[in-house]
């Protein structure tokens, strides 16, 4: 479980460094500790929502009721929320208020800080570890308060990233085996699941050489390694991210996440510093330094931060 730190005792320290150089405008006054977005606005928060227009880059409401928020999604009417225990909750944009509340009696009594889908109005996806010890494809439903599983991993096995691809609708899940330290290879597979069936369609073993490990899924046919290498599942060809930096680089505190931007752009979000990477020439194309982060946006042209000391707007 990630560390979150008092809010607002770092508040003002928050520093962005890039070529030509650029400042950190403050947009949420709270700490943030992840991000949504649809067409007119973008959502950020931790223990409170803060909802704000893409245009203006002002805030225009507040969503309460919900704390300690580790994953957000939104659509054009409502803004759905997951939090480190596992409790899903469901915001109404046009009255701000909180529809619904709903978790996975099955799930194991542990963190639950991964990230979470919407299949449609009221319909969640997720990957839960339940307390038989395996991982189970999940759909969760708020109209009914009911939820429908599928195991999907395989004994010795977890979970180490999944997306899904809306208009393909499956679901590409990651796993990594849980010991191999001592072995030869790093074995992984592919499992792919039908998000409205949940019907498993087909699964695909990898493994790379020893000490190297996928970090994950840059989209569905893509694998980000620690060696800082895209991995193609189609071609099983490698290709180097152009930098001289690590995933052990103690200046960047700890990943986080990552995220793939419509502009082909590659956020690598730290603890300390946002990395964005341009896919189609694979240089390092931004760095941003902060305190705190949780999490990262490319939206409009503008890259919007959100760390526990605010939600911020990097600008030129």
């Amino acid at each position: 479980m990630n560390y979150i730190p008092q809010i607002g005792k770092a508040a003002n320290r928050t520093l962005c460094t890039k070529k030509g150089g650029y400042r950190m405008q403050r947009i949420l006054n709270f700490g943030c500790g992840a991000i949504a977005y649809n067409a007119q606005y973008i959502a950020a928060g931790g223990n409170k929502i803060g909802l704000v227009n893409r245009i203006s880059n002002e805030m225009c409401g507040t969503l309460a009721g919900k704390k300690n928020i580790t994953a957000l999604r939104m659509n054009d009417g409502y803004v759905y929320a997951k939090t480190t225990a596992g409790i899903y909750s469901m915001f109404d944009l046009e009255t701000q208020q909180l529809q619904g509340t709903g978790y996975c009696r099955e799930k194991k009594n542990s963190s639950h800080d991964g990230k979470f889908y919407v299949a449609t109005k009221g319909i969640l996806l997720d990957i839960l570890s339940f307390k038989d010890g395996q991982y189970y494809f999940m759909q969760y439903d708020f109209i009914s308060q009911k939820y429908e599983k599928v195991c999907v991993a395989k004994s010795n096995f977890t979970c180490k990233d999944w997306l899904v691809d809306d208009q393909e609708r499956k679901a590409y899940i990651l796993f990594l085996e849980k010991c191999c330290l001592n072995h030869s290879k790093t074995n992984c597979y592919i499992s792919v699941v039908a998000i409205d069936t949940l019907q498993i369609q087909a699964e695909k073993s990898i493994a790379f050489e020893h000490g190297v490990v996928p970090i994950g899924l840059i989209n569905t046919h893509s694998v980000l390694l620690n060696t800082m290498q895209i991995y193609d599942m189609d071609t099983s060809e490698k290709t180097a991210l152009d930098s001289n930096t690590d995933f052990q680089n103690t200046d960047y505190g700890y990943f986080v996440r990552m995220r793939l931007a419509e502009n082909s752009h590659l956020f690598l979000i730290f603890s300390k510093r946002v990395l964005v990477f341009d896919l189609t020439t694979n240089k390092l194309c931004q760095s941003c330094a902060y305190q705190y982060g949780h999490d990262a946006i490319y939206l409009d042209g503008k890259t919007y931060i959100a760390t526990w000391d605010g939600f911020f707007l990097a600008d030129e």
